[in-house]
């Protein structure tokens, strides 16, 4: 599952296009918690998205999400606002952020 993750956060910035982005500036960590999880520092900025593994810098918002359900959020399988409201998904930080990066992480 980490190579999973490994592909899919190294072409998520490919599949969003900036008008997608739009003016949104935010940082926002996944922390995807159990076996196959890892940190990710999302950075959007300027209708660009960087991603990289781990968290070097204070963020906006911190989503923590374990690895069986952040594989289930990716392959469109569990809507993410509903891991939100059932406790799969925690949020930290600004919930927009969150509710925005969540539109984006099952686009394929």
């Amino acid at each position: 599952m980490a190579d999973g993750f490994v592909e899919f956060f190294e072409s998520f910035p490919d599949r969003i296009t900036p008008e997608r982005l739009g003016t949104w500036q935010a940082s926002v960590v996944l922390d995807i918690t159990g076996e196959g999880g890892g940190r990710w520092l999302v950075r959007i900025a300027d209708g660009k998205m960087i991603v990289t593994s781990g968290n070097e810098v204070p963020v906006d918002t911190t989503i923590s999400v374990s690895a069986a359900d952040f594989q289930q959020i990716i392959a469109a399988r569990m809507n993410p606002q509903l891991a939100f409201m059932t406790g799969k998904l925690k949020v930290k930080g600004a919930m927009g952020n969150a509710l925005k990066l969540s539109s984006l992480l099952s686009s394929k």
